[in-house]
């Protein structure tokens, strides 16, 4: 009796370290890829990229969704399936290039490129989990180091798109008077250009 409690102690003290270790990428773990409930996530994604189209936070979300899902499965020893989520990841993170140029017409541009650059952190953090995994268990995957290459370029191009539509809305914000901007209608450009500063 006294061994399983002790079993149990030790086993309730090292969980916290191995949470902390994984939460970076198995908290984006939705609905695992492996359950029979997984379609449900799918449909949902399907919608949310039809109303969300060209929107580089939510193309973005997508490929940490994937990252994780990859991850989970070859913790499982399934490296044909992890290999093929971890392919997906990289195709959306090449998707996000194009979706920060054509947010360029929305009014919220700025505060989803804002948004973006963080997901991009996370995601360059979450490839390097997933690299460790994969020299763990010993195993090449041929487009692990195109990702680390890959997010370090959208870090750089999402940064260069942000502060120009930052400048730009400065300068609109210095002519137009009583909040009318060519954005449309009335608009906050404080909050605009930095959306932390909204109450």
């Amino acid at each position: 009796m006294r061994g399983l409690a002790l079993f149990l102690l030790l086993l309730i003290a090292g969980t916290p370290f191995v949470m902390a270790q994984e939460i970076g990428i198995q908290n984006k773990l939705g609905i695992p890829p492996d359950s029979p409930l997984y379609f449900i996530q799918q449909l949902k994604e399907k919608v949310i990229s039809f109303i969300e189209k060209d929107n580089p936070s939510w193309t973005m979300e997508l490929a940490q969704r994937r990252l994780a899902e990859a991850y989970y499965l070859l913790n499982k020893n399934k490296t044909k399936e992890a290999e093929k989520h971890l392919n997906m990841s990289f195709k959306l993170m090449k998707k996000v290039e194009g979706d920060i140029i054509n947010c360029m017409n929305r009014k919220d541009c700025l505060i989803i490129l804002n948004k973006t650059q963080k997901q991009i952190k996370e995601q360059e953090k979450m490839i390097e989990q997933m690299r460790e995994l994969t020299i763990k268990h010993r195993y090449k995957f041929a487009n692990m180091e195109y990702m680390r290459e890959e997010v370090k370029e959208l870090m750089k191009e999402n940064k260069v798109f942000y502060e120009e539509l930052k400048e730009e809305a400065l300068e609109e914000m210095m002519k137009v008077h009583e909040g009318k901007t060519k954005y449309g209608g009335d608009r906050n450009y404080t909050t605009m250009i930095n959306p932390y500063q909204a109450g």
